[in-house]
């Protein structure tokens, strides 16, 4: 009786190492396409980052701060820290292709991460390098607020939220360079401009959670870096609050 041929799918012995080389490439490929998860080089990093936002406000401080400073510059250090967290998780991960699909929340990072590092920025090393500083800021941010509205992976409600927080932020951009250009705007659109500029992170704060709360219902399984964004977007609105 004649030995049957093995399947065409049967791995021989001398095929094992070939195997064990493509495992590490099959985990890393559905590493990408999944979201990240909590981990212990995210808090690492997280610490990090706010060190150089404490650092960064102990050097623009000019009189020495009370208790209710150093709560503050905490608060906003741990805030700009999560922001740079999510922001080097997505650009790290995209770098590496990675296909997974970017939650409402971590779009939110990624956007505040970008302003939050361009305002430290600009405060530190290009104080006068910029008329309006203000401009470049909401320039930057209506630049990102794109990225997640080419996604198709927004749900219709996070989509339109995104569409009203772009409105928020191009408003007053709009206005700036109509009166630089042509000077144009009447006066009651100059100042709506002005009140839309000052209330911007409360208004982004309403705006997001409205959105969550008509997403609520829906029961998705959001990860950590959703609610992560959200926590960052309620807290620099209460922070421009306080810091009035």
């Amino acid at each position: 009786m004649e030995p049957k041929a093995p399947p065409e799918h049967f791995e021989t012995p001398d095929a094992l190492p070939a195997i064990r080389e493509r495992a590490p490439q099959r985990q890393t490929a559905a590493g990408l396409q999944s979201p990240p998860r909590l981990s212990v080089r995210h808090l690492l990093l997280w610490i990090a980052a706010c060190g150089v936002v404490m650092a960064a406000v102990r050097h623009l401080s000019t009189d020495q701060p009370g208790v209710l400073g150093v709560l503050l510059a905490s608060g906003y250090a741990a805030t700009c820290g999560a922001a740079w967290v999510g922001l080097g998780v997505w650009v790290v991960r995209a770098a590496r292709g990675a296909t997974w699909p970017v939650e409402p929340g971590h779009w939110l990072l990624v956007v505040l991460g970008v302003r939050l590092a361009l305002d430290l920025a600009i405060q530190l090393w290009l104080p006068r390098a910029f008329t309006s500083p203000e401009s470049v800021l909401e320039a930057a941010v209506c630049a990102c607020l794109v990225l997640p509205l080419l996604s198709r992976a927004l749900s219709a409600i996070w989509e339109s939220g995104f569409y009203v927080l772009l409105a928020i932020q191009a408003a007053p951009l709009t206005v700036a360079v109509l009166d630089g250009w042509l000077f144009w705007p009447p006066l009651w659109l100059a100042r709506s401009a002005e009140w839309i500029e000052r209330s911007q992170s409360w208004l982004m704060a309403l705006v997001v959670l409205g959105c969550a709360a008509f997403d609520w219902p829906e029961r998705r399984q959001r990860g950590w870096l959703h609610w992560l964004g959200l926590a960052v977007c309620f807290g620099m609105a209460l922070a421009a609050v306080l810091l009035r």
